[in-house]
């Protein structure tokens, strides 16, 4: 038996202690009045304390008894948690869940969220090698959808033609033809931009916008709708007009053409 079993097994042991101690306190209240009853039952631990003080010689044991087992439950349930990096293991879950942190800072937390479990005192040689094995196929799962994703962005790659000075900008020659649906988008000295809030941007649905990812990726297309924290894109191709999404989260510019 190991020691974290063993303080696991002690450890649910003044939890019951706990709970008995504190119903024998309440029926001794009940034995000196009702109304001291219900003020240790619903007052506690206020009313406990101030109870076994003026009835020491009733209350004594269960009150020691319940002291007692609180701290030891306390105390254990900080050695589990140290043990088994339950601590750092919190620290990590809050982090990853934190607000503003990138795609990229999330999967390193994670990796150390994992290394932890696997370092763990706790786990036995049997449970390490079925964890890792876990942990792989996690991580080709991973890679599977972030392969999936990318091929999905990169079926609306950007054209840029940059235009040396001195030549003419070229003319759409479709007045009708929308400019998302124009293949080739000119250099900053022909065509302006301004950056565009992401809580703003439905202000601008319908218009051309240059979008960055947090990973370096660069497309343009035509902003036709947001989907809760989605933006939705359309962008011209020589199989026709395709369409491809980036969350708030993913987006580390947005800027609109003039």
């Amino acid at each position: 038996m190991t020691v974290t079993l063993l303080a696991f097994i002690f450890w649910i042991l003044f939890g019951t202690a706990i709970f008995t101690s504190f119903i024998w306190l309440v029926i001794v209240a009940f034995r000196e009045s009702v109304l001291w009853g219900f003020l240790v039952l619903f007052l506690s631990p206020f009313t406990t304390v101030i109870f076994a003080i003026k009835n020491w010689s009733e209350a004594k044991k269960p009150f020691l008894i319940h002291i007692i087992s609180i701290s030891g439950f306390v105390s254990l349930l900080f050695y589990l948690l140290i043990g088994l990096g339950g601590l750092q293991m919190l620290e990590g879950i809050y982090e990853v869940t934190r607000k503003g942190i990138s795609q990229e800072e999330k999967g390193k937390k994670i990796d150390q969220l994992l290394d932890q479990i696997q370092n763990t005192r706790s786990l036995n040689p049997e449970e390490k090698e079925k964890f890792l094995k876990i942990r792989q196929t996690l991580e080709e799962i991973i890679k599977s959808l972030t392969k999936t994703k990318e091929k999905k962005l990169r079926k609306t790659p950007t054209e840029i033609v940059e235009i040396p000075p001195g030549q003419p900008k070229q003319e759409n020659k479709n007045k009708n033809q929308p400019l998302a649906q124009i293949k080739t988008f000119f250099s900053e000295e022909y065509a302006t931009l301004e950056e565009v809030p992401l809580t703003k941007a439905y202000k601008k649905i319908g218009e051309t916008f240059r979008v960055k990812g947090k990973d370096g990726l660069i497309m343009d297309g035509q902003l036709t709708q947001i989907k809760k924290r989605i933006l939705v894109f359309k962008k011209a191709s020589d199989q026709g007009s395709l369409e491809f999404e980036m969350g708030f989260d993913e987006i580390s510019s947005l800027q609109v053409y003039q």
